[in-house]
C-alpha cells in the first residue's frame, strides 16, 4: 500500500480532513532517509535506519484482525480533529 508510511499517511489525513477524494491523496515533500538517519545518530549515537518496514503478517497469521481498515482509520481521526477545530473557534 503506498500510503503505508508516515508520509503517506499524513498526505491521506489532509485530503481526508479537507473533503477530498482519497484516491486523490498526495504523498507530501520529505526528506531523503539517510538525512533524519544521519542527524538521529548524531543526536543519540544509534538509530533505526529508517528503512525498517513493519508488517502486521505475524498478527493476522495469529487470528487477529483489524476493526478499521487504514483510510477508515485516518477519516475517524480527521471527522475528530475537524469537530474539535470548529468548537474552538
Amino acid at each position: 500500500d503506498p500510503l503505508n508510511t508516515v508520509a503517506g499517511l499524513w498526505g491521506l489525513y489532509h485530503c481526508l480532513r479537507g473533503g477530498g477524494d482519497p484516491a486523490a491523496a498526495r504523498l507530501p515533500w520529505h526528506l531523503p532517509l539517510f538525512i533524519p538517519h544521519a542527524l538521529r545518530r548524531a543526536v543519540r549515537g544509534a538509530a533505526n535506519p529508517g528503512d525498517v518496514r513493519y508488517t502486521s503478517r505475524k498478527l493476522l497469521a495469529a487470528g487477529f484482525r483489524f476493526p478499521l481498515d487504514v483510510r477508515a482509520t485516518v477519516q475517524r481521526f480527521a471527522d475528530t480533529t475537524k469537530h474539535t477545530d470548529a468548537e474552538s473557534t
